[in-house]
């Protein structure tokens, strides 16, 4: 019957004296009895049972029976009973499988396999999201799922564990997830038999281990082939071997990126055999509690150092079960006395006699056994694979109803993951996950928050489930591009929408197709730009520009406007141009000149000055100088009407 294999070091081919003295008081009656829900008793010919901490048992029982007895075995409770001198050994579970062996006799050969509740836990995959709960309390959620609660499932546990933030179970079984989850937090299990029930007892101590049923002392006598008088162990060795003294984790903690996130535990054997890994799944090294790095350091080497020093033995006690622990004495060998916990056990049981044709057959019993000292902490191995993401996965965004941006103080969103079937497309639907941006620096960079409704790809750190972060974005059938595609290609945007409502958007479009070749700036409302040193720009043709209501301009020190064609090498003219200064404006076209200076008024010609006025011109001045030098006449002309020259008490005409 295939097992896990279980190292032994003498095998003993008698039966032992406890068996011998069981026949005497049981008489003709059957050492091992099956009793299945709902009356049937087929007779065990033999059995085969596999148990072991944090392991699913299985006993392979071969039985015969009446061909009106095998009708309806499947999924029904049953409990193999192993009769033993100081008390009956019970082994409660359900019958998963039953196999037609053949005939014997009058009788018909089944092989059942009786298993644990637990073992159907291995029958649902799926994937899903816990959030805010401890290791133990996802367990006992899933746990419930299966029928499996209080008093089935008992936690005793010593240490508090605290919340997981997220925690996915992703394509797995609820059987590996389970595991896993129980593993990483150095949780062991092991279960309790009663002829009617079997309990599911959590544990991460040795010390709350009970001992074996009926007392945990057992004597050893060594296996020589003669009969040796009461329960006791026929064979015991140990099995010392090297493991790593050191383990160092490291992780790193995005709001505390600069701190130091390495811890280490070693013991005084072979400290430089280190084992280091990264991450080490945790947000603070700390020195203690359970999610501090100092803890779980401290678990990992334990679960390096529990195999360092492992014992087999073998003996004909049926008592033994995994996650108790006995205490061996007489011992030749002194330091092999003492009391050890018990990791997993093989039984196995054979009594042919239960048939009538084979009434003189041999009987035998015997189990081997593999144990660890009770002082020496146990965790147990993480051997149940943590599930890896391939590649990147879309989702979709999500948050609070009425909100269309939700986000944190990290710039963290929540999204919907396409499988999670609890269709909350909420803020609870995932845990705050990072954004990834072209361009993060210390207060610069680029950033574009992903909207409520928006398809994202989501990666995963080291292809872990539990570290989501966003990496790209796409549109979809809900979220059409900003532009018709194939007809708009060479039009590449960024666009946004007014929230909350919409209805608004601020655009930066670049058309690239060959002559119409654009850059559209569209702004819903304001437009500031700040230039802290110069700005330089060149307009290779025209410029318009429309001013809805004020123009206002605030010039430093000096503005100058020049109109002229470029030319090499420069004019001999000036350019026509405007210069503007604090108190001074000048408006020139290169031969003509108008300077505001201060209190002051300069109009300066090459050519001719006209001042022509449709009404009056007035000149009104304190002191009047009007001069023509050079000129030969100087003619004050009144067509049609009087020339009036006023002035104080003398007007002076010099002919």
């Amino acid at each position: 019957m295939g097992s896990r294999a279980m190292a032994h070091c003498v095998p003993s081919t008698m039966p032992s004296s406890s068996l011998v003295k069981l026949l005497y008081f049981l008489g003709n009656q059957p050492l091992f009895k099956l009793v299945v829900a709902g009356g049937q008793e087929p007779r065990v010919l033999e059995f085969e049972g596999a148990e072991g901490v944090s392991e699913i048992y299985e006993y392979r029982i071969e039985v015969a029976c009446a061909d009106d007895e095998y009708e309806d075995l499947l999924d029904r409770e049953a409990c193999l009973t192993i009769e033993g001198l100081v008390e009956a050994r019970f082994v409660h579970g359900y019958i998963h499988s039953v196999e037609y062996m053949g005939r014997a006799g009058a009788y018909t050969r089944l092989l059942l396999r009786l298993v644990p509740r637990l073992w159907c836990l291995q029958n649902r995959r799926g994937s899903r999201i816990f959030q805010g709960m401890t290791t133990p309390e996802i367990v006992q959620a899933v746990l419930r799922e299966h029928g499996i609660s209080a008093p089935r499932v008992r936690a005793v546990l010593h240490q508090t564990y605290a919340p997981r933030d997220y925690c996915v179970q992703y394509r797995e079984t609820d059987l590996a997830f389970v595991s896993r989850l129980l593993e990483e937090d150095g949780i062991f299990y092991y279960f309790e038999h009663r002829e009617r029930e079997h309990v599911l007892v959590l544990c991460d101590a040795n010390s709350v281990c009970p001992a074996m049923p009926g007392g945990p002392l057992l004597p050893y006598r060594e296996d020589s082939g003669f009969i040796n008088s009461g329960e006791h162990v026929g064979t015991f060795c140990m099995r010392e071997a090297m493991r790593p003294g050191r383990a160092t984790l490291r992780d790193f903690y995005f709001p505390r990126p600069d701190e130091r996130m390495e811890v280490s535990e070693q013991v005084d054997v072979k400290a430089e055999w280190e084992i280091y890994d990264y991450p080490g799944e945790y947000r603070d090294p700390g020195r203690g509690g359970p999610d501090f790095g100092a803890t779980i350091v401290k678990t990992r080497l334990a679960e390096l150092q529990a195999g360092r020093r492992e014992y087999n033995g073998r003996t004909d006690c049926a008592r033994l079960a995994p996650g108790h622990w006995l205490e061996l004495a007489d011992h030749p060998t002194a330091h092999h006395n003492g009391e050890f916990l018990l990791l997993r056990v093989l039984h196995r049981g054979s009594q042919p006699q239960v048939l009538d044709e084979q009434a003189f057959g041999q009987f035998s019993y015997h189990n081997e056994f593999h144990c660890i000292p009770r002082r020496t902490v146990y965790r147990p191995p993480r051997v149940t694979p943590r599930p890896v993401v391939q590649g990147f996965q879309s989702a979709t965004v999500v948050g609070p109803e009425g909100e269309e941006i939700h986000t944190d103080a990290q710039g963290r969103v929540i999204v919907q993951f396409h499988w999670d079937r609890r269709d909350g497309f909420d803020e609870r639907s995932s845990c705050w996950i990072r954004v990834s941006h072209p361009w993060a620096g210390p207060g610069y960079g680029m950033v574009f928050l992903p909207r409520i409704g928006h398809e994202v790809l989501v990666g995963f750190l080291e292809g872990d489930p539990d570290r989501p972060i966003v990496v790209g974005r796409v549109y979809d059938g809900s979220n059409p591009f900003p532009y018709d595609l194939p007809d708009h290609k060479t039009r590449s945007t960024i666009k946004t929408e007014s929230s909350p409502g919409g209805g608004g958007y601020n655009e930066i479009r670049f058309e690239d197709l060959r002559g119409a070749e654009e850059i559209f700036i569209h702004g819903q409302k304001d437009m500031n730009s700040v230039i802290e040193n110069c700005e330089t720009r060149r307009v290779g043709a025209s410029r318009n520009t429309t001013i809805g209501t004020v123009d206002s301009t605030l010039v430093g020190i000096k503005q100058t406007v020049t109109i002229a064609q470029p030319s090499q090498p420069p004019p001999t003219i000036p350019p026509t141009g405007t210069e503007m200064s604090d108190r001074k404006y000048r408006l020139t076209t290169g031969q003509a000149t108008l300077t505001l200076d201060g209190p002051d008024i300069t109009l300066e010609a090459e050519g001719t000055i006209r001042l022509i006025a449709r009404g009056t011109i007035e000149l009104v001045s304190t002191a009047a100088d009007l001069k023509a030098e050079g000129a030969t006449t100087v003619a004050l002309t009144a067509k049609g009407g009087d020339l009036t020259i006023r002035g104080g008490p003398n007007v002076k005409i010099n002919m």
